[in-house]
């Protein structure tokens, strides 16, 4: 199938008496593009979302079907991806154990805590008159700030992994906003953006260097093809993309509702 499809384009360029260089300036393609496509070096391509325009602008240029060259194309993301989700889930799971190893310290720690409280106590009954009532013994408890600084601090260390948890339910409990939002858009360059509001698509564009705006009901799935060339704001709000930029093709995707709270999209 490689062969083939490769054959096709060199052969109808050839056909049409044009060099790489010239179809790079009629169609606005990087030379270096061309010259990785026709040599199936996908490893060498940018991220998909300019790939796959380019492609089908080529191919459309030179009168071929991009059929073929897009499913070779789709097999090697595929196998590209396999290996970066077993990336990310090896990682997954470090970061289980990480927090279930904290959740532990911290449960340690405040039973601990209870252990010390509870022997101080009974001690400090043994100590006074016979006579003390228990109102006094809790005023007294109530009044030593050593001890009430010490309940308190591991008692908010114990529910901080349930804080860790909620944070994890973005997508299981949205926030719903009924009114649109406006979105303005940075480019530095050059960059496919696509925007999908809750109705319908409002933007998938190779846009270059520039400011743009556009409006749209939430929430919205966003996928950026180079992410570092754009910033994105959302009402006002800038949206932190390097949290969610794939480290390997520099693209990003995430879903928001307001801009704070955003995300990843897991490929």
């Amino acid at each position: 199938m490689k062969n083939d499809w490769i054959s096709k384009i060199k052969e109808a360029r050839n056909l049409k008496n044009l060099t790489l260089e010239s179809c790079s300036k009629e169609i606005n393609i990087p030379v270096e593009f061309l010259s990785n496509l026709e040599t199936a070096n996908f490893k060498k391509l940018p991220p998909p979302v300019f790939t796959k325009f380019h492609i089908n602008n080529y191919f459309l240029y030179l009168g071929l079907n991009p059929e073929d060259c897009l499913i070779e194309y789709e097999n090697f993301l595929t196998t590209n991806d396999q290996k970066n989700n077993e990336k990310e889930l090896k990682k997954e799971k470090q970061d289980s154990l990480k927090r279930r190893y904290l959740s532990l310290v911290y449960v340690f720690g405040f039973s601990i805590s209870i252990v010390f409280i509870y022997f101080f106590l009974f001690g400090f009954e043994n100590s006074r008159d016979e006579n003390a009532t228990s109102d006094q013994i809790l005023m007294e408890f109530e009044n030593d700030p050593a001890i009430k600084n010490n309940f308190s601090i591991n008692a908010e260390k114990k529910e901080e992994p349930d804080i860790i948890q909620e944070n994890n339910n973005f997508l299981e409990n949205p926030i719903t906003i009924d009114f649109p939002l406006k979105i303005n858009i940075e480019i530095d360059g050059e960059s496919m953006v696509i925007i999908e509001d809750k109705n319908e698509v409002i933007l998938y564009e190779l846009m270059q260097t520039g400011s743009y705006e556009l409006i749209g009901n939430p929430p919205f799935e966003i996928r950026i093809g180079f992410a570092p060339a754009v910033k994105i704001f959302l009402n006002n709000q800038e949206i932190n993309l390097a949290k969610f930029i794939n480290k390997n093709s520099n693209s990003a995707a995430f879903y928001t509702i307001d801009g704070l709270d955003v995300e990843k999209i897991r490929n």
